[in-house]
């Protein structure tokens, strides 16, 4: 039987079909692909993340008092700013050209932390039916006045009812 020539070189039939095939060049790049995927994840996760309070049950973290509430009540009508301290009253804001002013709500927000002396924390609680977008774009809002934070710690809070303001 005659044999070709890769044959012969191989060293006949018999090793022929025990030659190998080179997969390292492959691995190499299957790993490279997986580690850039999982750098790419990574990012679009973090882009992507909304930096949230969890509520805390207990004790005060200072042994203190806690300082003043505020919570900002989102609801097909407008928003609403509530405080715990009674003395600053509620802040009423509708909605502008059908759409939430979020331009006022930042102002008012501002003045009320200069005003007042707040911490960083506020609670935001929004009917079940509002558009997710616009509890977001709240929430972006609330968070920052220029460079500086105004309320960067957001804890969401469920609605007891309807929120609704008349």
């Amino acid at each position: 039987m005659a044999q070709s020539r890769w044959q012969q070189e191989a060293g006949g039939a018999a090793e022929a079909a025990e030659a190998e095939l080179n997969l390292v060049p492959y691995l190499d790049i299957m790993v490279n692909l997986v580690i850039f995927l999982l750098f790419s994840f990574q990012v679009v996760i973090e882009v992507c993340r909304i930096d949230l309070l969890a509520p805390a049950y207990g004790e005060a973290a200072s042994g203190g008092t806690p300082g003043t509430t505020i919570t900002l009540a989102i609801h097909k009508n407008g928003y609403t700013v509530l405080s715990s301290d009674a003395a600053m009253g509620v802040i009423d804001i509708p909605l502008k050209d059908g759409d939430w002013d979020r331009e006022q709500l930042h102002t008012k927000l501002a003045e009320w932390k200069r005003n007042y002396a707040l911490l960083d924390n506020i609670i935001i609680t929004a009917e079940p039916r509002l558009p997710y977008e616009t509890v977001v774009r709240t929430m972006d809002t609330i968070r920052l006045d220029g460079n500086s934070n105004l309320f960067p710690g957001v804890t969401l809070a469920r609605a007891a009812g309807e929120v609704v303001k008349q």
